[in-house]
């Protein structure tokens, strides 16, 4: 089993043709401050611990991936290097499941989706500001709705598209696109969260909602935000919606 653990944050780890970053165990603040710019009434700010490591996919899933492993196309935007995005949550747990039986990984180890807490750990990478690039997002930092910004007053770019994953600065540990582009499924039903301390939260056992972390091509900036928690019913397809995988340990 040790011989999947990665040896330091953002280690690079091709899983046959996925490249993953290793997300050491850690913990950090989830949520938002009060005070945080755009921040919604579901985000208190809480302590969570994360007591094993797991490895998160350096870019949303591509077509060209998706492709390869479901034998179809469902986005709403055709190109093999732009992320596959119209997926409901059922959709990318078919990808998923095709992960696992046609790239196993070693016993303990699974292929997933990360838990929304895993998610917002590894799009922080030991930041504590709203991006992991800052306090400013106009459109230039990540594919976003640039005529509505965030922490700034000028407009940017509102591109009304995706764009080719991986098209803007990964964060410190070596992730694309956290912000902006297509938001990303996790495996978590949604709840409201206290402010507790918490150790490797998975959510409810059962809801009506499931939630997706980082925002998309229409999305103003608030909702590109780190903390910005949004539940959606699993069934329904968005050009917005998409899909980054995990390798998650399993005991």
């Amino acid at each position: 089993m040790d011989e999947i653990v990665g040896k330091e944050p953002g280690e690079i780890r091709a899983f046959g043709s996925v490249d993953c970053v290793w997300c050491p165990p850690g913990e950090f603040l989830m949520g938002s401050p009060e005070n945080e710019p755009g921040r919604t009434g579901n985000e208190p700010l809480h302590r969570v611990i994360l007591s094993r490591g797991f490895w998160l996919a350096r870019a949303q899933c591509t077509q060209r991936l998706y492709e390869q492993l479901c034998g179809k196309n469902p986005s709403h935007f055709k190109g093999p290097d732009l992320p596959v995005e119209n997926l409901t949550w059922e959709e990318a747990n078919e990808s998923v499941f095709v992960l696992n039986r046609e790239v196993p990984l070693p016993d303990g180890w699974k292929w997933s989706l990360p838990t929304e807490a895993q998610w917002e750990y590894a799009c922080r990478a030991g930041t504590s500001t709203p991006f992991h690039f800052g306090d400013v997002l106009d459109g230039h930092q990540a594919n976003c709705n640039g005529r509505v910004p965030l922490g700034t007053k000028k407009k940017g770019p509102f591109r009304k598209k995706t764009t080719p994953a991986g098209s803007y600065p990964a964060n410190a540990f070596g992730l694309f696109d956290m912000h902006g582009n297509v938001s990303e499924w996790c495996s978590d039903w949604y709840s409201e969260l206290d402010g507790g301390t918490v150790t490797d939260p998975t959510g409810p056992a059962e809801g009506s909602f499931h939630i997706h972390r980082g925002g998309g091509w229409s999305n103003y900036g608030r909702r590109c935000r780190a903390a910005c928690r949004r539940p959606r019913f699993p069934n329904p397809k968005y050009y917005t919606l998409g899909v980054r995988f995990a390798i998650l340990p399993t005991g």
